[in-house]
């Protein structure tokens, strides 16, 4: 479930309301499921996206990658699987950063090089390895900030404090 909105339900738009459940997107149908709500007078309007079968994800995988890229961190999510089972996702990779956290990751990394060349230094290749595997989730900046003293100061201990 995407969301979930309530929308005024009169009795001269019911027809069209029910008339109107589906919605064709360019890789995915979103389906308008609506309730009456007797307490309220609403009625609930949920948009489900459409599972998308493996051959067609497959044949249409140009698209649906060029669709996520162009949309950013607003794409829907593509949800792929079979009998309406959803067995794997594609998002774009503004919406992949987001959720792992790598976006915030590479942020800091980005601002760290940036420190160092406008001290007039460059990273030693070492250590941009270690920022992308920080990046990646793989070192923590603990682990990272350990690695380069013991890199350039091999005699000299980080001690926690």
């Amino acid at each position: 479930m995407i969301g979930i909105d309530h929308v005024p339900l009169y009795e001269e738009g019911l027809t069209e309301r029910r008339e109107m459940r589906t919605k064709m997107h360019t890789h995915f149908r979103t389906e308008i499921c609506t309730e009456f709500c007797p307490d309220s007078g609403y009625s609930e309007v949920m948009r489900v996206p459409e599972i998308v079968t493996v051959s067609d994800a497959r044949s249409g995988l140009s698209r649906i990658l060029a669709e996520l890229a162009e949309a950013g961190p607003e794409a829907e999510p593509v949800l792929i699987g079979a009998h309406r089972k959803a067995q794997g996702v594609l998002l774009s990779i503004e919406a992949y950063e987001t959720l792992t956290g790598r976006a915030a990751r590479r942020e800091a990394v980005d601002s760290a090089t940036g420190s160092l060349a406008a001290e007039g230094l460059r990273p030693t290749a070492a250590s941009d390895q270690d920022a992308e595997a920080y990046v990646r989730g793989i070192l923590s900046a603990e682990e990272m900030v350990d690695r380069a003293l013991a890199r350039h100061h091999p005699k000299t201990r980080r001690e926690a404090g």
